[in-house]
């Protein structure tokens, strides 16, 4: 479902996977300006046989703090709460439905990376899949 909720938010958004929006950690080479999509731990809470809780964590940096802010609400905006919504089709020919997509608080500031020039930001989101 990772390469899904990536695609959907490349479709949502004006982000370009492997430019500025990555499904998985940043990659070495990418961009100051960019968001990263990865799907955390935790329980996968089953609701009932056929819904599954999924957790994903959307991290987006800038050298800029306003920017970065800025970028992570683009995400925010297209993702917080919605409900009934089918995501593309990838690679594996399946298309999930989703019940609803639950933002668990607006953007948070994480504080510089490891390098010390790029602001982040993080969302974390329930993801609850029929």
């Amino acid at each position: 479902m990772l390469q899904e909720l990536c695609k959907y938010i490349e479709n949502n958004t004006a982000l370009t996977l492997g430019t500025d929006l990555f499904c998985g950690p940043f990659p070495p080479n990418a961009q100051d300006s960019a968001s990263s999509v990865v799907q955390t731990g935790g329980y996968e809470k089953t609701w009932t046989q056929n819904r599954v809780e999924k957790r994903f964590q959307v991290l987006t940096r800038d050298t800029d703090h306003l920017a970065a802010l800025a970028a992570s609400k683009v995400i925010y905006d297209a993702l917080r709460v919605k409900g009934e919504v089918t995501l593309p089709v990838v690679n594996s020919g399946v298309s999930p439905t989703i019940e609803v997509i639950h933002a668990n608080a607006p953007p948070q500031y994480v504080g510089p990376d490891a390098t010390e020039r790029r602001h982040l930001f993080s969302v974390n989101y329930v993801i609850n899949e029929k």
